[in-house]
């Protein structure tokens, strides 16, 4: 029998059977992993919140040999994500949170980095005041836990430094910034990503970039940039993830949907407390 223990946060349920749920967890030291956990819908009822997706437990596990899964033991909860009365941009945050770092964790290998980045995002979703550069920057710490953070210091492709231009060339998909040297060869070359692919940005956009790299979540939901800032850094990240991923999130494509929502219509509808703007939107 092969024994262990480890914090992890649940990212996704399915049913097994009749009585049983196959639960998807991001453990701390074991990585990402699909475990059973026998007879657990039975147990399920309104008020249990231990198999709700980002939720965080500690888990004890168990496989016997020859088997490929784990058999979960005991399930003790530590944090639940959301706060009561839950709102709507919380669900929506949270979803899209926790299918990004699904898709780019690694299978039963260590995740320490993205464990924490994503404990520290679920704590500030129970915050009453909420901001979509929270989302931007899960994108941009989970991409850099994974090794994929996008280069905005240096050219991407020739490593020169970027100048003091008054607008700096970023690529989402080439995965950070190009010098005007590599970027007019792309274009003399006929290059695909050297047109619609490359997004010109003025300084301040290339600074809150590097900011969502180092800065915690609490201190993103102080910040108010432009709306044209927000757009260009969401594009920029959304471009480096569906890189990444090679397909867009299917909760990013609700998220989108709800942005171009009117308002009054999600109000009317959904009876939510929007809290503070949304720069999206």
């Amino acid at each position: 029998m092969d024994f262990q223990s480890d914090e992890a946060i649940l990212l996704r349920r399915r049913p097994l059977g009749e009585p049983h749920l196959l639960v998807t967890l991001l453990g701390r030291r074991l990585g990402k992993l699909q475990v059973v956990a026998p007879g657990a819908r039975k147990l399920l009822h309104r008020y249990d919140t231990r198999f709700e997706p980002g939720t965080v437990v500690y888990v004890n596990l168990a496989r016997r040999r020859r088997q490929h899964l784990f058999r979960m033991e005991c399930c003790e909860t530590l944090l639940t994500p959301l706060r009561q009365p839950v709102r709507l941009p919380q669900l929506l945050l949270l979803s899209v949170g926790l299918e990004a770092c699904e898709r780019l964790a690694a299978e039963q290998a260590g995740e320490e980095p993205l464990h924490a980045v994503l404990l520290e995002y679920l704590l500030c979703l129970r915050s009453a005041r909420l901001s979509l550069l929270l989302w931007d920057g899960l994108t941009a710490r989970a991409l850099q836990a994974a090794g994929f953070a996008p280069q905005l210091q240096a050219c991407v492709r020739c490593g020169g430094a970027l100048g003091g231009a008054r607008r700096v060339c970023v690529s989402g998909e080439l995965g950070g910034a190009l010098c005007e040297g590599c970027v007019t060869k792309g274009a003399e070359q006929g290059e695909e990503a050297a047109g619609a692919a490359l997004l010109r940005v003025p300084p301040g956009t290339l600074q809150l970039l590097l900011h969502l790299l180092s800065a915690p979540f609490a201190q993103l939901q102080k910040l108010r940039p432009s709306k044209a800032q927000a757009k260009e850094v969401h594009a920029i990240l959304g471009a480096a993830l569906r890189a990444v991923l090679g397909q867009e999130l299917q909760t990013e494509r609700v998220l989108r949907q709800w942005q171009e929502t009117p308002r009054r219509r999600v109000l009317a509808e959904f009876d939510v407390d929007l809290g503070a703007p949304f720069p999206y939107s």
